[in-house]
């Protein structure tokens, strides 16, 4: 199976062979666990210019209407909720670089590389409420019921009575979602016709490895209508990132507390603590001036508040 994949030729769209392969996989060569009561799952949300928002449609997925490509785990008729599990309890370190910048890999102003400028950036933290059953995904390193429990990923059986044919589709998979962005839209095509694949098998979604972050933690994609019943809002905050010459800050500017995410809800100005303002940030930029950057460096107060 993995063999017949990799000799696909996905610029010709297979989308037929590729469903027809995954038809012949078995509930039982999955790796299974059900996200729990009390977990939390921590997402960004690049704003467009001149947006902010007030609901909680507006921080989910990606309406339909606006799905046309394929994604790591969308496909043109199924638009997905991304978001990162939080481990629980946190790491002193749970907020690195490599994690900020995988969750916020769909801004222009990281993407292109020659851009300076400002950008409104919404966070916000969900609670999951009632058991959201997935699928995970996972290259062989990550492959201990230690290693998954301590990322907030706890499978049904122990990864060693799983069959070695499902320990090499699963890490084959994970080299599938864990490809870095690519603007050609049929790179995608595995993943998300899995993803599709395996909702329509009944399950919420998947997990899988962060892209950016050192294959660190994971990420989910869930299905709207689990988002929909089993996951609540419960903080949204909204921070600035600033750009200049490869470098990034970012600083806190408001927050909401969530009562009830079925209404809207407004932001209140952060304390003083947690806010820098633009004026030490571009003080803070001078300072950085002749220090070259490996990758984007982050304010880390930004997520310790949410």
């Amino acid at each position: 199976m993995i063999e017949s994949l990799r000799n696909l030729s996905l610029e010709s769209y297979p989308v037929q062979q590729i469903e027809e392969t995954f038809s012949l996989l078995k509930n039982e060569e999955f790796m299974i666990f059900s996200l729990k009561p009390g977990q939390e799952i921590f997402r960004i949300r690049p704003n467009l210019p001149n947006r902010r928002y007030y609901s909680k449609s507006e921080l989910t997925h990606k309406p339909l209407s606006s799905n046309a490509t394929y994604l790591r785990a969308n496909t043109p008729d199924f638009s997905m909720f991304y978001g990162w599990i939080l481990p629980n309890p946190l790491a002193e370190n749970i907020y690195d670089n490599g994690q900020i910048i995988e969750n916020i890999e769909a801004s222009n102003l990281i993407r292109e590389s020659s851009d300076n400028g400002r950008q409104l950036i919404t966070f916000s933290r969900w609670v999951v409420t009632d058991y959201v059953p997935l699928v995970a995904i996972c290259f062989k390193q990550q492959m201990s019921n230690e290693h998954l429990n301590d990322n907030g990923i706890c499978i049904e059986k122990e990864i060693a009575s799983y069959s070695q044919k499902t320990l090499d589709f699963t890490h084959f998979l994970a080299f599938e979602f864990a490809q870095k962005d690519n603007d050609k839209e049929f790179n995608y095509l595995i993943s998300a016709l899995f993803t599709k694949f395996i909702i329509k098998n009944g399950y919420g979604g998947v997990a899988f490895p962060n892209v950016r972050a050192e294959r660190k933690g994971f990420k989910v994609a869930i299905t709207p209508e689990y988002v929909s019943t089993s996951i609540k809002l419960k903080t949204v905050g909204e921070c600035s990132m600033y750009k200049q010459d490869h470098k990034i800050l970012v600083d806190n500017e408001t927050i909401s507390f969530i009562e009830d995410d079925t209404a809207s809800f407004e932001y209140n100005l952060v304390p003083k603590e947690y806010h820098i303002g633009e004026e030490k940030i571009n003080a803070l930029f001078e300072n950085m001036k002749n220090f070259k950057m490996k990758e984007p460096i982050f304010n880390i107060i930004v997520n310790e508040y949410l």
